[in-house]
């Protein structure tokens, strides 16, 4: 399920949870502002109102 998940948000996931849950929630908001930038987050949005899987890049 997870590898079909965009790649920049999952990995971003992984490092915010690497480092501890107390630093959690500041490094969401900030890393969520940036992913909101890219090619995925708009692909993930076309395919919602579609209704079609995504087909995310990485980009």
């Amino acid at each position: 399920m997870l590898a079909a998940q965009a790649p920049a948000a999952v990995a971003l996931t992984k490092q915010i949870l690497s480092e501890g849950l107390h630093n959690a929630l500041d490094q969401e908001r900030h890393y969520q502002s940036l992913l909101f930038l890219t090619a995925d987050h708009e692909e993930g949005k076309a395919a919602f109102f579609a209704k079609r899987a995504p087909n995310f890049t990485g980009a």
